[in-house]
């Protein structure tokens, strides 16, 4: 609570917007994106969001819960599916692709915004790697 109440305090001394987003879908064609196919078209509330940091993401989701509104990470965009699609807000969480094995080295922390070739070379140096590694379309660059 106190973190909300921080972080609310800090948006509007520093005048950061509240103004409505429409929770329904935007008609605006420079907002579409598509997954790696040209299907499926998403037509999100908004721009893509890029946070930089923590702080970045904190205000994110305080201006969606203030405006009603959603937020979704999309990563890559490697669906043939609608998953990747939004009313919101599109999250591109490249900044956060951080890697951290464990003491023991028998475990990884990997960051939200690490591609799967970058999270596979992390594990391969430190002598491991997933069960199953998809070898399609490139995903694993």
């Amino acid at each position: 609570m106190r973190l909300y109440i921080l972080l609310t305090t800090t948006l509007l001394l520093f005048g950061v917007s509240s103004g409505e987003i429409s929770p329904t879908t935007n008609n605006n064609p420079a907002l579409r994106y598509s997954s790696y196919q040209t299907t499926p078209i998403c037509q999100p509330a908004s721009d893509f969001a890029r946070p930089k940091n923590i702080f970045d993401l904190q205000v994110l989701l305080l201006e969606a819960k203030l405006k009603h509104s959603t937020l979704k990470a999309v990563g890559s965009r490697h669906s043939a599916t609608d998953i990747i699609c939004t009313d919101g807000t599109p999250v591109i969480m490249e900044a956060f692709n951080t890697t951290r094995m464990s003491p023991d080295g028998n475990s990884a922390t990997l960051g939200a915004g690490l591609t799967l070739g970058e999270a596979l070379e992390f594990l391969e140096q430190n002598g491991r790697t997933f069960p199953i590694v998809p070898q399609y379309r490139k995903l694993h660059n």
